[in-house]
């Protein structure tokens, strides 16, 4: 049977990782386009925004995928802590 929480679960984490996403290419932009380029860290500084954007919205799309899949396929086994 379908479980109407996970979904509406599924629907919350995948609009965080929309938002997570957005929110964090803004930060990128505005970082790279206010800084001055002889800051020292500048570049270290946009490469760890870069990253902790791209790896928590790829990481929350997946979960969000997981919650969904679980809401449908009765014997995957995901329970919904853990998702």
């Amino acid at each position: 049977s379908i479980q109407i929480d996970l979904i509406f679960y599924s629907a919350i984490i995948a609009v965080a990782a929309f938002g997570f996403m957005i929110f964090g290419g803004w930060l990128y932009v505005l970082l790279l386009r206010q800084t001055p380029e002889r800051v020292p860290g500048r570049r270290r500084k946009l490469q760890e925004v870069g990253w902790v954007t791209v790896l928590a919205s790829i990481l929350l799309a997946i979960r969000s995928g997981l919650t969904l899949a679980s809401a449908f396929v009765e014997g995957l086994g995901i329970s919904w802590p853990l998702v």
